[in-house]
């Protein structure tokens, strides 16, 4: 943690492995702690003090955590480089549901999505080229989309998909850009 001001450093973690996620900060509605919400490379998910760096929890996964995390309705989600979306307890790291779908046996980006929660749903996309929408509650699913396109190769659909009023935003690295029905994925272009 750096000063912004500055620029001296207040604190420093080590996490154990290296940090390619971007951190995510949540502040606690009932005391006014700030946490910061990071993955590393050994798959561990932290929950860090912001003033002092001290560890809150941590969950193990046991794949890579390279993309950003998203807070809702009390719950953390991220995902792994191996296509698992987590849902944990924000405040305790307590693992509520996961949802994965199985890595392709062709060429992909090996990147990772940011999920999108609007709704009561969590969206996400995945090397194979599909866009999910889950129940936030219990990661059951409403619907799934193939943006592939026809394509085979690099379909990967990692980036964070987009809520605009009633309408998502979602590309597929080779299959191309997307606007969608939020509710049932239908595809409007």
């Amino acid at each position: 943690a750096i000063n912004t001001i500055t620029g001296k450093r207040l604190w420093a973690v080590d996490t154990g492995s290296r940090v390619d996620s971007q951190p995510t900060f949540y502040t606690d509605d009932f005391d006014g702690t700030v946490y910061i919400l990071m993955g590393n490379d050994d798959g561990a998910f932290l929950a860090l003090n912001a003033d002092d760096g001290s560890e809150v929890w941590r969950y193990e996964t046991r794949a890579e955590i390279d993309g950003g995390a998203v807070v809702a309705e009390g719950r953390v989600f991220f995902q792994t480089s191996t296509d698992e979306l987590y849902a944990l307890d924000v405040t305790t790291g307590k693992y509520l549901w996961s949802y994965g779908r199985e890595l392709p046996d062709y060429f992909t980006l090996g990147g990772v999505s940011t999920p999108t929660v609007h709704d009561g749903l969590v969206i996400s996309g995945y090397a194979d080229g599909f866009l999910v929408a889950l129940y936030l509650d219990t990661g059951r699913e409403v619907w799934e989309l193939d943006l592939r396109n026809g394509e085979r190769d690099f379909v990967d659909v990692d980036g964070k998909p987009l809520v605009v009023g009633e309408w998502l935003y979602a590309a597929s690295h080779a299959g191309g850009l997307y606007a969608l029905n939020l509710t049932d994925g239908a595809v409007r272009w």
